[in-house]
């Protein structure tokens, strides 16, 4: 059973607030799964910080998702809304402005996966175990545009997944 997030058209104007370019593409990322207990579920922060410097490298801009701002990524194209966003304007700014999104496995993550809208947006996921999560459930998301990219670590270690991987799938 596909779980069904529904969306509510008069919430695609909450990404106005944020004063992005309707006519350029973003690529989303949520650094950190932000919880207590699995901190082994988090990419590096020095893989996020070069993969940063490659996208904005090339002109891109990188838009930061969650709920506070635990580093900082001094990095000319890299606009910090941690913090900034609540659920209905994150997802808003996901489906309205993000060409990609780069997320560890996390509520952002499932959220983005389980909307029941039709969008373009490729979902580049960071995994260290692949039987928890929307990997675990194993069924299609209900946006027939998401494009799903699940990046495994080797030996169950989100480390080990390179920088050139994921740079791969968003450029």
């Amino acid at each position: 059973m596909t779980p069904l997030l529904k969306w509510q058209e008069k919430w695609d104007a909450l990404c106005k607030k944020y004063a992005l370019d309707p006519k350029k593409r973003y690529i989303g990322a949520h650094v950190q799964t932000e919880t207590d207990y699995a901190h082994w579920r988090n990419w590096p922060l020095e893989s996020w910080q070069t993969l940063f410097e490659k996208i904005t490298k090339n002109g891109s801009k990188v838009l930061l998702f969650g709920f506070g701002k635990s580093q900082d990524f001094d990095i000319e194209g890299v606009i910090d809304l941690r913090g900034e966003t609540e659920l209905f304007a994150l997802l808003s700014i996901i489906k309205n402005h993000c060409s990609s999104l780069v997320v560890p496995d996390s509520g952002i993550s499932s959220m983005t996966y389980f909307l029941n809208e039709s969008f373009p947006i490729k979902l580049v996921s960071l995994w260290a175990d692949p039987y928890m999560g929307i990997l675990k459930q194993n069924v299609d998301s209900p946006n027939p545009q998401l494009v799903h990219v699940p990046l495994l670590g080797k030996d169950k270690n989100i480390s080990n997944i390179s920088v050139e991987e994921v740079y791969e799938q968003v450029r």
